[in-house]
């Protein structure tokens, strides 16, 4: 079955623009937001700087693809564009009303798997579910009758269990087994653990070759893990949704030769700005958002006045404050010191050395970074999804990323699909 998705060769185009753009703009995003003023990530790009202050604080929040900007700005997101990856999904809508136990966001993942994963597998397949969880795509999966049986790896003993104790559809025999995911592990290993399992009637091969190997939200090193272990068996299907990139260790990213010989590399914050659900912002009002990015500004603000330590204001405060549209510096500054124990003199001194960091284009020069660097989160995460697809390449022939889910619900919405001849 053909299945339209972004190839190999596709990609390394793509790869090839977003190298060129994450090393140009690293001082960007590998700048964490609070940041921003003992680094100062900006200092090379004044001319962005200066046509971002031209602009109204709402266009900025909402800055990206087909903004009305020229010039300076104009071309950056040329550049962004070039190194991105398209955003619409290839699955239809899943079933109007959510199944019970699932949230809308899980109901349209699971649906949406299930979907290619039956046009891509048949009867006699065993289906391997990398990062089971508590068993939702297991679920859909075992109902849909579409694989002869499932077993279900995962760390957590006590997501094995919820999902060992879900009422599966009696046609598809499931096991979920509590099993840490790693390089160490070979494919006989993985074998030896279905066949381990009471709930099937048959044996698998120490090869796999029998099996499919899936996995919905497959964290960090876990999709790099899952990717290796394919290539290194004789699976006939991989067919996994990455996420929480910022999880990433060295021995997950880079894995193909093409980025280990480009040297990209990536800091931690890099790849957590990979993680930015930025479709489901982009969709949000921006005047809505601003009390938002002010708060983010007077805690960057902060942060610049009492590094090396950081007073962090919890969430609760942090929604709290968010609903107040008109809060000024001094307040902010006041409501995360005080609750914890900082002294009114202190705190006075605090809000002095701020007030001198708090110019009148400083706000405006801030959110330009960071709508500047939020535009970086989609080519950083296509480089990361390139370099498995270039790593598999080298071993398989048919394998290819494939926008799956809608990305205005599910943020991490690009497949890693690889097959191999039955």
């Amino acid at each position: 079955m053909e299945i339209e998705g972004i190839t190999p060769s596709r990609a390394l185009e793509t790869a090839v623009q977003g190298i060129d753009l994450v090393q140009k703009y690293a001082a960007v995003h590998s700048c964490h937001e609070e940041d921003y003023f003992i680094k100062n990530p900006m200092k090379e790009f004044g001319e962005i700087l200066a046509a971002g202050s031209r602009l109204q604080a709402e266009e900025l929040i909402g800055f990206g693809e087909g903004s009305d900007v020229e010039g300076e700005l104009l071309q950056y997101l040329k550049e962004v564009i070039k190194a991105s990856l398209p955003r619409k999904a290839i699955t239809g809508p899943s079933p109007a009303k959510v199944r019970k136990g699932f949230t809308p966001k899980k109901h349209h993942e699971a649906f949406g798997f299930e979907g290619l994963l039956s046009k891509l597998s048949n009867e006699n397949d065993v289906a391997i579910n990398f990062g089971e969880g508590a068993g939702h795509l297991t679920e859909v999966i075992a109902q849909s009758g579409c694989v002869r049986a499932i077993c279900g790896f995962d760390c957590d003993a006590s997501l094995t269990a919820a999902s060992n104790s879900r009422a599966y559809h009696p046609s598809t025999p499931v096991e979920a087994v509590t099993c840490r995911v790693s390089p160490s592990l070979q494919p006989c290993d993985y074998a030896d653990l279905i066949n381990n399992c009471d709930s099937f009637n048959f044996k698998v091969s120490p090869t796999l070759r029998e099996c499919s190997f899936i996995g919905l939200h497959t964290c960090g090193d876990l999709g790099s893990s899952i990717t290796a272990a394919f290539v290194q068996s004789e699976a006939h299907l991989l067919f996994i949704v990455p996420c929480c990139y910022h999880a990433l260790t060295d021995e997950g990213f880079p894995m193909s030769d093409v980025f280990k010989s480009a040297s990209v590399a990536l800091n931690d914050t890099s790849k957590r700005l990979a993680c930015t659900p930025v479709d489901r912002w982009s969709a949000q009002s921006a005047v809505l958002q601003l009390p938002l990015y002010r708060l983010r500004y007077y805690r960057a603000v902060l942060a610049a006045v009492v590094h090396p330590k950081r007073v962090s204001p919890g969430k609760s405060l942090l929604r709290r404050l968010s609903k107040e549209s008109n809060l000024t510096l001094t307040q902010y500054v006041t409501e995360v010191l005080v609750p914890s124990g900082v002294s009114e003199d202190d705190v006075k001194k605090i809000v002095s050395a701020a007030t001198e960091i708090d110019t009148p284009f400083a706000f405006q020069e801030f959110l330009t970074f960071l709508s500047v660097r939020r535009c970086l989160s989609p080519p950083i995460e296509a480089l990361i999804n390139i370099d498995r697809l270039l790593y598999l390449s080298q071993y398989v022939d048919d394998c290819s990323l494939v926008p799956l889910f809608d990305p205005e619900i599910s943020p991490r919405h690009y497949a890693i699909l690889a097959r191999r001849e039955r």
